[in-house]
């Protein structure tokens, strides 16, 4: 499967085969998820501002209506009924009413890719199908935050006491991925407001110019910011 989209760590690789999975009928372990290839990839603006579920997804999943149209066609042509009249999966083909008629997935399956035994006239070869999805507006979830924490008046030393998540998510495609984006967000909040920010000292020298200083300056930042007025 190819993707416009691309994962930052957000888990597409798992939830954007789920997805593939669940709808086509075969194993997870089955699909390969190929983002951000622009040898391979069409087009594709990749991931921000949590578009990919909303957006990503639904192309993926508009695409698939087309495979299951096609691959209804084959196998009613397979198994010598109408197109409507067969439902569909990888993993099986079966006339929707009886008497009940199945094809091993394995007879059927190589049918789209061979001009000679499929009918040729009707469908082109393969089950390659693509779509892209422009949503006509924007998904706007709420979602609160509270952090309570204490600070040393002393040595500016934080230790956060208790956080209290509560987020609307919609549906839940994988709710393991989901509970992992909170926690990770989080953490990268919390390194943002504590420890990362621009440092100079007096002199207006940058502090923070390279890795190799970064966290030894963001150290320092808490015992001077507690001294100000």
């Amino acid at each position: 499967m190819l993707t416009g989209s691309h994962s930052h760590g957000q888990g597409h690789e798992t939830t954007f085969a789920q997805l593939v999975s669940q709808r086509l009928g075969i194993p997870i372990e089955q699909v390969t998820v190929v983002h951000g290839d622009t040898d391979k990839v069409q087009f594709g603006m990749g991931t921000y501002g949590s578009r990919s579920g909303a957006v990503g997804m639904s192309a993926i999943y508009h695409a698939i209506d087309k495979v299951i149209v096609k691959a209804k066609k084959v196998a009613g042509f397979v198994l010598e009924v109408p197109g409507d009249d067969a439902s569909t999966s990888m993993t099986a083909s079966s006339r929707a009413r009886p008497p009940t008629r199945r094809s091993p997935s394995r007879r059927w399956r190589c049918r789209p890719t061979s001009p000679t035994s499929s009918p040729a006239r009707q469908l082109e070869p393969g089950l390659k199908e693509g779509a892209f999805f422009d949503p006509t507006n924007f998904t706007f979830p709420s979602g609160v935050h509270i952090c309570e924490f204490e600070i040393d008046p002393d040595t500016g030393a934080t230790r956060i006491d208790r956080w209290t998540a509560v987020d609307d998510f919609g549906t839940l495609v994988n709710p393991m991925i989901v509970e992992g984006q909170v926690h990770g967000g989080i953490a990268q909040g919390v390194g943002q407001a504590l420890l990362e920010g621009a440092v100079y000292d007096k002199d207006g020298q940058l502090m923070t110019a390279s890795f190799m200083d970064y966290m030894h300056a963001a150290r320092r930042r808490p015992a001077a910011l507690s001294r100000w007025p």
